[in-house]
């Protein structure tokens, strides 16, 4: 589709109804607030990567989700076989949804739409199942989800799926301004008619891209 310059400047106003947040300093937009308010630090020491050799990196801190429990926000098929990345991703859409007020099976599905920008994909099942491979040798042990489940568009993919949203349906990866474009992109989607409302999420996570020896 080309754009001209009378289509990006509708009148038409957009506005941001609901937040959801899953973050180091908390959980939930109440919490996260709170946090932001007070002035604490999600940085931490890393845990919970026992397989790596963390005393070898000069870097050893991290912002790290750490009280985040699936089991207590998914069903267990998505606790088992979903990365981390769209997890966090579908318990943020979820709160936002929910903050805002609306109810989205009264809202033609064609007409919600799903952005996401994400720098990175989902790393934790990728370099979870790679390494096994190597160590093991045993191609034949890789998950049978394992592509749909680390591609950049799963987290998108599946936040459509739990809201039944049919309308466009993107991830834009552009680095540290994927989110800015992301939302750039839903605004665009609105004013030029392709849908009524969009779910816009920003998702990073995974530990070994972010470690420098």
């Amino acid at each position: 589709m080309v754009l001209h310059g009378s289509d990006l400047v509708s009148k038409k106003r957009v506005v941001i109804t609901g937040l959801g947040v899953v973050s180091p300093i908390g959980i939930g937009v109440g919490r996260f607030w709170k946090a932001a308010l007070e002035g604490r630090s999600g940085i931490t020491a890393v845990r919970g990567f026992d397989d790596l050799p963390l005393e070898a990196y000069r870097s050893q801190v991290a912002g790290q989700v750490l009280d985040f429990n699936p089991a207590g926000f998914l069903e267990p098929t998505q606790t088992d076989r979903l990365d981390r990345y769209a997890q966090f991703g579908l318990v943020a859409a979820k709160e936002a949804v929910a903050d805002s007020g609306l109810r989205l099976e009264k809202e033609l599905p064609h007409r919600v739409g799903v952005i996401v920008g994400a720098g990175m994909g989902a790393m934790m099942m990728g370099e979870r199942e790679l390494t096994k491979l190597y160590q093991d040798r045993k191609p034949h042990r890789v998950p049978p989800n394992f592509i749909p489940t680390i591609t950049l568009n799963s987290a998108s993919g599946l936040v459509a799926l739990a809201h039944g949203a049919k309308g466009p349906n993107l991830t834009i990866s552009t680095a540290c301004s994927s989110s800015a474009h992301a939302i750039g992109y839903a605004l665009t989607c609105i004013r030029t008619g392709q849908a009524d409302m969009i779910i816009r999420v920003l998702l990073l996570a995974g530990p070994l891209h972010w470690v420098q020896s």
